[in-house]
């Protein structure tokens, strides 16, 4: 029982340096007009805290268990 039970090669493949991708294409920037879209706009009043806002959801806040909805401040109870 001297010999071991999984025989290893003597090369480890992690150390060996491999060429995966040969002659890669150089990388291409996206469209400005594909960034002006994807860009966040935030506007003065736009606060999801805020039930004036255009963003506030109060069907997120409403509580099925209690019929009751919950204030979504961190400070309320």
């Amino acid at each position: 029982m001297d010999s071991p039970a999984v025989k290893t090669k003597g090369e480890n493949a992690s150390a060996t340096k491999q060429n995966l991708f040969a002659d890669p294409p150089p990388a291409l920037a996206p469209p400005i007009e594909l960034l002006k879209s994807l860009a966040v706009k935030e506007e003065d009043n736009e606060n999801p805290l805020d039930p004036d806002s255009n963003t506030f959801k109060a069907h997120k806040y409403y509580l099925i268990h209690t019929h009751k909805y919950k204030c979504p401040h961190k400070g309320c109870t």
